[in-house]
């Protein structure tokens, strides 16, 4: 369950979800008969050049009980994420080089020390976290992708980065859009079951555009379980795939401004009929303005910086 925690808050860096293995872009829109000749248009609109930062913080909390024993897993992650645009094509795609500038880590498991780790203070990282520590400040992957956020080609460069392809950009509709639309991104997921076999599980994120203000477009996203009769083993495995939450988007700079995400989820009978497990997540990521953007990369490179101020790493909430 640490190993999930973990994944997950380093995960979130590139998404503001979940990952989920085996994703599928496609993104499906409902189809209507009518052209749409008014509404709004969701593209993102990068220019070559640009380096693009966000400020995310993922925090969980899991319990598990089994035999009457209660275990409590803690993770804080904080990341400032990169998008430098490497290039936009004729046809409208874009190629992006993905990184982490800074990174804070904050976890404890059971009635266990919590374990700390700031990449601009901490000269040297815990043992459990040398290789996430090892991923800052470096290009991690190179990602292709269309104005609709569908991944068109991708290539780890850091040889331990994992990508899950939902995880580069927000899916967007084809098209110009009204409110209330609704568009889908399908995955599958491989659980385990009772007797060791693996399953396939289908799901699919909804996107709704709930509103637009001011040129800044509201999404909902919810993930839904599309294969029936999951069991509660299946159901536990599942837990931080169930993704729900608001996305913020700038029409006009075409960019996420925001995400916010919550995971609120538990699990009866998922190991013997007594278990128990309790998951509580929250995700946040907002783009950093472009003085924002400039202290972040001063402060993220300590070499060039004779003073530096620093205020206290993160307080886990549950």
């Amino acid at each position: 369950m640490l190993r999930d925690i973990l994944t997950v808050g380093l995960m979130t860096l590139w998404v503001g979800s979940t990952p989920c293995w085996c994703q599928d872009l496609n993104v499906k829109a409902e189809v209507t008969d009518e052209p749409m000749t008014s509404g709004y248009a969701l593209v993102y609109r990068l220019k070559a050049g640009e380096m693009i930062r966000w400020r995310t913080r993922h925090q969980a909390t899991t319990m598990t009980r089994i035999n009457k024993v209660e275990n409590f897993d803690r993770a804080v992650t904080e990341t400032t994420k990169v998008w430098r645009v490497k290039e936009v094509r004729e046809d409208g795609s874009m190629v992006l080089e993905q990184s982490i500038d800074q990174l804070e880590l904050s976890q404890s498991v059971g009635g266990g020390e919590e374990i700390r780790y700031d990449s601009q203070a901490d000269e040297q990282p815990p043992i459990r976290f040398e290789s996430i520590a090892g991923s800052v400040g470096v290009p991690l992957a190179l990602v292709t992708i269309s104005p609709s956020g569908k991944v068109l080609e991708k290539e780890a460069i850091y040889k331990q980065s994992q990508m899950g392809l939902d995880d580069v950009a927000v899916p967007l509709p084809q098209g110009r859009v009204e409110i209330g639309h609704t568009w889908y991104s399908p995955s599958e997921f491989a659980a385990s079951v009772e007797d060791g076999r693996q399953v396939i599980i289908k799901l699919r994120k909804s996107y709704t555009l709930d509103a637009v203000k001011q040129d800044i477009a509201t999404i909902h996203v919810e993930t839904e379980i599309l294969t029936p009769g999951d069991s509660p083993r299946v159901k536990s495995q599942l837990i931080q795939e169930m993704t729900s939450g608001t996305i913020k988007f700038d029409l006009q700079a075409g960019r996420v401004v925001s995400k916010k995400m919550e995971w609120d989820e538990e699990v009866v009978g998922f190991s013997t009929a007594q278990s128990y497990m309790d998951f509580h997540a929250r995700f946040t990521e907002d783009l950093l303005s472009q003085s924002d953007a400039l202290e972040a990369e001063v402060t993220a490179k300590p070499e060039e910086v004779l003073i530096r101020g620093r205020e206290e790493g993160p307080i886990l909430r549950k």
